[in-house]
């Protein structure tokens, strides 16, 4: 039997067609979950316990590995390492399973969740079609409605009371650039509240919401605005030129076609919440309306199980499990009012709840494009669960393990060292060839640097310490193996050419161990969690029948002899 832990070769012909091939469809892949590349046969590399590892599953690996592994990598990874890794995820998929891990609440309700996801993802691929086609005049009336010009002038106070009385006072003849320049709070208050006048398309929506309607010379209502309350007055319109379309027109039909996908699409949803008789219990409602002040304290989150959005032939959502939304959404929104969140909340789920709905009457729940989603989560979730219960929560450590680590790795944790350096700067490549002659021969540096040197035009002081890795990866390579009184190649900059000579070096700091404490426990968890689960996987190994396909692993890595 061979050491397939060791088995190593490059990537042979067959690999690389199947990158060809992979690289071919990631363009489809951005855009869409499609199906990978996989072989034309299945070919058995490794059983294990009846459970068959074949070509076409390394193949799938395959497919996922284009997006971490970098191109000048690819001839030189060991792909061996994707059986291995095949072979380890059976084995304790394989004792999950053994031990019920697959008939738990929580795995049955995360797989529940994955089958409807993707359920509406099959169905929203059948049923959702839009009009793309864009027309010169869609084109012509998108311009001409988003791509006139204005210039307006802002002046912010404190409170909206304040801010109306200066309202008062620039309508009755004060000048409101003076005005602005004296009082106001905002960022433009040195410019006399003057913006530039710019598209209309590129105006905030909250401030176009102000001004949409005035004309040039009046003066918006005042409104809140981040911590103040602003007015907002319009100095300047001009109409869209059409000389400006060209430039613009690409982004124009991108967010025409974003328009016409957005109004198919709510036609779709409008349509199913008909179908589907969409119901929301107003009281319960209310009474998350009423907690609103409560919405990032816990206490928000005690609610019922009372069903809140409903449709019919279809289980919705429970007070419960719109709480939990709206505080998620809370807590990375704060800029939206509680009354968006919570309308935002009930606008997705309805939707989702129609989308699931027309998903299991029309059973896309049953296609095997699904099910084979539902597998393959069920297996990532076991593997992530067995480790957890298994590995992770075992891992214990004390300060005592920190400390001794720390005094034993502290060279780990020291900074970059400096440097000072000296300069020879060249103005050509024939002339530093000359200069790094002269060195080799013995030469002073400084002599060199006085008969064949420039200058920039910039003062290099010759005695500030730097650290080398604030050059470019080549030059700090070179700057890092040198000692003092040593000096680089030639070096090619933007400037023209140059040789440093290292003046001195001293050691970086020394972190404390409570810098790098957080770095510590990564490195000894990692360490232990490897450990313990080269312990685990070998104590399965140990009591399971693994059968290796040694002819059909050279064939398809491309071994030439065995290794």
């Amino acid at each position: 039997m061979k050491d397939h832990s060791m088995y190593k070769q490059p990537m042979n012909s067959r690999v690389r067609t199947i990158y060809v091939l992979m690289f071919i469809a990631v363009g489809f892949l951005a855009t869409f979950t499609a199906e990978p590349v996989l072989a034309d046969e299945l070919v058995p590399l490794v059983v294990i316990n009846d459970d068959t590892v074949s070509t076409t599953d390394v193949d799938q690996q395959l497919v996922k590995m284009h997006r971490t592994i970098a191109p000048d990598k690819r001839d030189s990874f060991d792909y061996s390492i994707l059986i291995n890794k095949l072979v380890n995820d059976r084995l304790i998929i394989q004792e999950a399973v053994a031990i019920g891990m697959d008939t738990e609440d929580q795995i049955i309700e995360s797989l529940d969740e994955v089958r409807m996801r993707e359920a509406r993802n099959v169905y929203v691929r059948e049923a959702f079609s839009y009009d793309s086609s864009i027309s010169d005049k869609d084109i012509r009336d998108y311009f001409t409605r988003n791509y006139f010009k204005v210039k307006l002038r802002t002046l912010a106070s404190a409170d909206c009371e304040t801010v109306a009385n200066y309202a008062e006072m620039i309508t009755s003849g004060t000048p409101m650039d003076s005005l602005a320049k004296a009082v106001s709070l905002d960022t433009r208050r040195y410019l006399g509240g003057a913006q530039s006048l710019r598209f209309w398309i590129t105006v905030d929506p909250q401030t176009q919401k102000r001004v949409e309607n005035l004309e040039v010379g009046e003066i918006c209502q005042p409104f809140p605005y981040k911590d103040a309350c602003m007015i907002i007055r319009v100095d300047e319109r001009v109409s869209a030129d059409t000389t400006e379309l060209p430039p613009l027109l690409d982004g124009i039909k991108r967010a025409l076609d974003k328009e016409h996908r957005l109004i198919a699409w709510e036609q779709l949803i409008d349509s199913l919440t008909q179908a589907s008789a969409v119901r929301i219990d107003s009281l319960v409602l209310q009474d998350i309306q009423n907690d609103s002040a409560l919405v990032f304290r816990s206490e928000f989150l005690e609610g019922s199980d009372r069903p809140l959005i409903s449709a019919s032939d279809f289980d919705g959502l429970t007070e419960n499990e719109l709480r939990r939304k709206i505080s998620h959404k809370a807590m990375n929104a704060s800029d939206k009012s509680f009354r968006e969140i919570l309308q935002l909340a009930i606008s997705e789920t309805s939707e989702q709840i129609v989308l699931n709905a027309a998903a299991k009457s029309l059973r896309t729940t049953e296609d095997p494009r699904v099910l084979e989603k539902v597998r393959k989560t069920a297996d990532s979730l076991m593997i992530e669960e067995y480790l957890q219960e298994n590995v992770v929560s075992k891992i214990e450590f004390n300060r005592d393990q920190f400390t001794e680590y720390y005094k034993e790795h502290s060279e780990q944790f020291r900074e970059t060292g400096e440097i000072r350096l000296y300069d020879l700067q060249l103005k050509d490549e024939e002339t530093a060839k000359i200069a790094m002659e002269r060195l080799s021969e013995g030469a002073d540096f400084g002599y060199v640097k006085k008969e064949l040197g420039m200058t920039d035009g910039v003062v290099h002081n010759e005695d500030a310490w730097m650290k080398a890795d604030q050059y470019p990866e080549q030059i700090s390579a070179q700057l890092d193996s040198l000692a003092v009184g040593e000096y680089t190649h030639p070096l090619a900059l933007t400037t023209g050419w140059v040789i440093f000579k290292v003046r001195d070096r001293r050691p970086g700091k020394l972190k404390s161990i409570e810098e790098v404490d957080m770095q510590i426990r990564e490195i000894m968890f990692q360490r232990e969690f490897t450990r313990m689960l080269d312990d685990v996987l070998a104590t399965l190994k140990e009591h399971s029948d693994i059968k290796y396909f040694d002819d059909n692993i050279d064939a398809y890595f491309g071994a030439d002899s065995d290794s």
